[in-house]
């Protein structure tokens, strides 16, 4: 069980920083600038994308851990 929930946190953590990285992707103008329809859009979605990819990492890191304390359980 350790394994299945390990493997999906590192697996929803990578999903979330690819959804945000392709976002920041798809908003940038011809020259290289991102580019909002409003300033509370901009913050807004500033916002919501450092809580997600914080989200993430805490997710990834945790993942990682089961990860690894299921093999040291696995091992000995």
């Amino acid at each position: 069980m350790e394994w299945i929930v390990g493997i999906g946190l590192v697996a929803l953590a990578v999903a979330a920083d690819l959804w945000v990285k392709r976002r920041r992707f798809y908003r940038r103008n011809m020259a290289g600038l991102e580019t909002f329809s409003s300033f509370g859009a901009s913050v807004t979605t500033r916002g919501l994308e450092r809580l997600v990819l914080g989200a993430s990492r805490i997710a990834g890191l945790l993942g990682a851990l089961m990860l690894f304390l299921a093999a040291v359980r696995a091992l000995g």
